[in-house]
């Protein structure tokens, strides 16, 4: 017959088995494999850019602007819906235009709290749409353009906080977002008012996706990156709108930049499935 198991041989056993689950976990307590040197170099830059983007006090959207604003596509201005003036709280020019400091309650429920130049929106202002978005920031020659800060409801969260630079009314440039409790939630460009190129987004665990995404904030393109909380344990793969059809672990070797973002190179891992 089958000789039993000793119960010395059966802990050892369990422990073995134990050990196997938890090295299939991302979040396991067991060791992982040795790091090369260029895997150690490229998380090292890694874990700095990741200090600043989620550094709220940071002003990297304003640096990022300022070194790779220029390389961007030239923007297309898009006109503003025709909206009736239902309250005027200011005053007009001699020639009936409206001048200086005013509030202004429209016929779709907006509301405008700042500066006219005979006419035109001109000068820093606050903008709230009727769905309880607020935008703060300059106007130049009758569009939103430079520096703004929006507090706006995204992806089913309210007080979104967004930084972000316009061009002519429209969302051209790079953007930070930070959750509604503080937590960084994602940093990239807008270009034409879209999602534009690579981005990094936060991620369940510590974790950050680094590629294209949607208007959601969802992963959505092939070769997405994801890194593990400890920015060297990669894994690749093919996403839509947020949901993964194909994925691989792989080895980082590097970084590139992608217009100031940077982006980790990868090579195949060894034993990859």
């Amino acid at each position: 017959g089958i000789e039993p198991m000793k119960e010395e041989d059966a802990k050892k056993k369990l422990i073995l088995r134990k050990t196997k689950i938890e090295d299939d976990s991302p979040y396991s307590s067991v060791p992982l494999a040795h790091f090369s040197k260029e895997e150690q170099k490229a998380a090292d830059y890694l874990f700095e850019w990741k200090k600043t983007v989620t550094d709220p006090n940071s002003d990297i959207v304003t640096e990022l602007q300022e070194r790779f604003g220029e390389n961007l596509l030239n923007c297309e201005p898009v006109e503003e819906n025709e909206r009736h003036i239902v309250t005027l709280i200011g005053e007009k020019d001699e020639h009936g235009n409206i001048h200086g400091e005013v509030e202004i309650y429209y016929d779709n429920g907006d509301y405008f709290w700042g500066d006219f130049n005979h006419g035109v929106k001109e000068g820093m202002a606050s903008v709230v749409l009727k769905n309880g978005d607020n935008y703060v920031g300059r106007f130049k020659d009758g569009y939103l353009d430079g520096f703004v800060t929006e507090t706006i409801g995204f992806c089913d969260r309210e007080n979104v906080e967004r930084e972000v630079f316009y061009s002519r009314g429209v969302r051209h440039g790079f953007y930070r977002e930070i959750g509604p409790n503080k937590q960084f939630w994602a940093v990239g460009r807008f270009v034409n008012g879209k999602k534009s190129g690579s981005h990094w987004c936060w991620a369940r665990g510590d974790s950050f996706l680094v590629g294209p995404v949607d208007d959601e904030n969802k992963p959505d393109g092939e070769n997405i990156l994801y890194l593990y909380p400890d920015l060297t344990t990669t894994m690749c793969g093919n996403f839509s709108h947020g949901k993964m059809s194909a994925g691989r672990i792989v080895r980082l070797s590097g970084f590139r930049v992608d217009c100031g973002i940077p982006v980790p190179k990868v090579r195949e891992a060894d034993d990859s499935t």
